[in-house]
């Protein structure tokens, strides 16, 4: 009997803590004075209890290449999000705004990721 309390237990304690969490982000991505093409933006996780929410931008906005081929590398560059942005349920709650931001700067723990 204490085996089936503590099955049921543990089923419930993974049912509260696997819950929708939903974090919005905006903003416009420039490369220099022009708008940034062909960027991927990923902000999906899938975590139990409460999420880190991020944004990842993939992208080749002044990008030199490895060996100066083009194209061959893309950026990539993390950023953190408040968590106070973090919404219960599948409806963004309040939105961040990170603003307008050129993608040409080079950022402190930038990857580079190559094919």
């Amino acid at each position: 009997m204490r085996t089936l309390y503590a099955l049921l237990f543990s089923a419930l304690a993974f049912a509260v803590r696997a819950r929708d969490q939903t974090v919005g982000v905006r903003g416009t991505l420039m490369c220099g004075s022009v708008p940034l093409s062909n960027a991927e933006v990923f902000g999906s996780e899938s975590e139990f209890g409460t999420i880190k929410p991020v944004v990842k931008f993939y992208h080749r906005c002044n990008n030199k290449g490895i060996f100066n081929i083009p194209n061959l590398c893309r950026r990539k560059i993390t950023y953190e999000i408040p968590k106070s942005y973090i919404n219960s349920g599948k409806n963004v709650g309040q939105w961040y705004d990170m603003g307008v931001m050129n993608m040409e700067a080079k950022v402190s723990g930038e990857d580079t990721e190559c094919i």
